[in-house]
């Protein structure tokens, strides 16, 4: 995946460091890429290695976090319904094959009755 769009919009945050809607721009990108990491260690380059910056993108680091772990809860929750559908399948598939064979008890009993 490239990371062209990604640098573009990183540039403008280092343009502009002040400005929130640049931030929020970038991190909201970098989530639709799938490309957090790479934003994460951006901003802790910055955290580590600028002083004057270096809270404010412990603050971004801190969003980062926040949106990837809604971002596991998501997938979690997802993970979750489908296990219950395939629970829910299993157990019709089970109840049917219960009702036949006892419909097939039942049949052969008359049958042994003749």
């Amino acid at each position: 995946m490239s990371e062209a769009p990604l640098q573009d919009a990183w540039s403008k945050v280092e343009a502009s460091w002040d400005d929130d809607d640049a931030h929020r721009r970038f991190i909201e990108l970098a989530a639709a890429l799938g490309l957090l990491s790479e934003a994460g260690s951006r901003y802790r380059r910055v955290r580590d290695g600028d002083p004057e910056r270096g809270e404010s993108a412990a603050k971004r680091i801190d969003e980062l976090f926040a949106k990837a772990t809604l971002g596991l809860k998501h997938i979690d929750h997802g993970s979750a319904k489908l296990v219950r559908a395939k629970r829910a399948i299993h157990l019709g598939v089970a109840l049917v094959l219960l009702v036949m064979i006892f419909a097939s008890i039942a049949v052969i009993t008359d049958l042994l009755q003749y």
